[in-house]
Parts: structure tokens; sequence; C-alpha cells
């Protein structure tokens, strides 16, 4: 295998395990490592939240006070390296999103089904995210007792974006 080759493997090991940590660190709510996945002026779009990604922790941080939790699996991703010598890269991630949450006074468990597509540079040696917008495909909500009324009706739902 040419050296180009070996560079551009390690190069997406090196996205890919980047894009895991993300996951991990953010459902474990350890902020210090999670800030380590973002260049200071990286952004994030997502669906209650857009704008700098220093931001988005901080607002990370306070949903977890109101028992707001929410678990990512992160799974495949496809990655396109760009640059010479490469230094850019965009990736596509299969994500879902399972969460427990309140609303209304009813105990809710959701679960989306998601793509985030990231915009990556490998500055100083490091890749980080500089840009990241959540696809949202396919989402549910459940409540924690079979039989509750959700506390929405689907006149509600109307108002907002399809997935």
């Amino acid at each position: 295998m040419n050296e180009k080759k070996m560079q551009e493997l390690l190069d997406k090991e090196e996205i890919r395990e980047l894009l895991q940590n993300w996951g991990f660190w953010r459902d474990q709510g350890n902020w210090e490592k999670l800030k380590t996945t973002f260049h200071p002026e990286g952004t994030m779009s997502v669906t209650w939240f857009s704008g700098r990604f220093d931001t988005f922790i901080r607002g990370s941080m306070e949903m977890r006070k109101t028992r707001s939790r929410s678990k990512h699996a992160i799974l495949g991703s496809m990655i396109r390296l760009g640059g010479e010598p490469v230094t850019r890269a965009v990736s596509e991630t299969n994500v879902l999103i399972a969460g427990r949450s309140v609303l209304d006074g009813v105990e809710l468990d959701s679960t989306a089904w998601a793509r985030f597509y990231d915009q990556l540079e490998k500055r100083d040696g490091v890749w980080r995210i500089l840009k990241r917008v959540a696809i949202y495909e396919k989402d549910r909500f459940d409540p924690l007792v079979p039989g509750t009324p959700l506390p929405f009706t689907s006149k509600d739902l109307e108002a907002l974006p399809e997935p």
C-alpha cells in the first residue's frame, strides 16, 4: 500500500473516532472532552438549537438539569477527504437518538432517526468538526406509561416541518 493511501485510511479512522467520541462524551456529560470535538468557531444545527458549538454545550448542560436525557447511537459514516495536502473532509453519519423527557407532566420516550452532515478540518495535525447539520428522517414519541394520552395532538404538529 502506498503512503498516500495509508494516510487516507489513517485520516478516515481518526475522523470516525472523533464522531464516535462526540456521541459518548455528549451523552456522558463529559463537557471538557466534548469541547475538543469542534473547532472554536464551530457551529451546530439540530432540532432544539442552531448556533455556535460552545453555546450548544451550555444548552446541553442545562437540559441535563431538567431530567432530559438522550443517547446517540452513532452508526456508519461515509467520509470524503479533500485538499492537497488533505486538510478538509465532509462526512455523513447515520444516527439513532433515543431520549426521555417530561412534557406537560407526561414522561415520554422519543426516538429519532437522523443523519449528521459534518464539515471537518485538520489543523495542526488534528481533525475537528467545523459545522454540523442534523437531518431528521423519522421520529416518534411513546408515553412511558402505556395508554397515557400524549400531551399534543396531530394538529399541534402541523406547524412543524416534516422530518
